[in-house]
């Protein structure tokens, strides 16, 4: 594939060096075409080189433009679609299990894998770099983000863990004030 590409980049230089053979193909050395008044010097070649590299360049600004543009739309339609499949599963379990809690403790499980991956490249990335370790790209991609995820699903289970203990207390409280009001009353 890369070789096509070098060969097809040579081809306009081809061309030209083919169109100026003819300059060089009398055997008297004079020019085969005839000059123009200003000293022999012709300038249409370059004009139409000037002009052939401008579209080239255009063309290619554009079409890295385009690619860019594709990119930045897809990935955040990746993203769109990924966040709406977190919560829409996270309120289906809630709904199936017919408790919030249930849909809230899957919500925060799934967001923390998700959230845990990046985390986790990154550090295994860091890691890498100060003990200087070996590994191919492909392997600190796959062990980070597999190590990020686990550590980011006990985070979650762990958040969870926290939040239900508050809740419980903040609700136990609740209650024995409600109670102590009664009893007042």
């Amino acid at each position: 594939m890369r070789r096509s590409g070098t060969l097809l980049s040579l081809l306009p230089v081809a061309a030209l060096l083919i169109g100026e053979a003819a300059l060089f193909a009398s055997p008297s050395g004079a020019a085969a075409f005839p000059t123009s008044e200003a000293g022999g010097f012709n300038p249409g070649l370059l004009v139409f080189a000037g002009i052939a590299i401008l579209v080239m360049v255009v063309a290619c600004l554009l079409l890295v433009g385009l690619g860019l543009a594709g990119g930045i739309i897809i990935s955040a339609l990746a993203g769109a679609l990924t966040v709406f499949g977190i919560l829409s599963s996270s309120v289906a379990l809630g709904l199936i299990r017919r408790s919030p809690a249930s849909g809230f403790r899957a919500l925060f499980v799934q967001v923390g894998a998700v959230a845990g991956i990046p985390c986790g490249i990154g550090a295994m990335w860091l890691v890498a770099w100060v003990a200087a370790i070996h590994w191919s790209i492909a392997t600190r991609l796959l062990v980070g983000g597999v190590c990020g995820m686990l550590c980011g699903v006990a985070v979650a289970l762990l958040f969870n863990f926290a939040w239900g203990r508050a809740v419980a207390w903040l609700l136990g409280r609740y209650e024995r004030r409600e109670k102590s009001d009664e009893v007042v009353n």
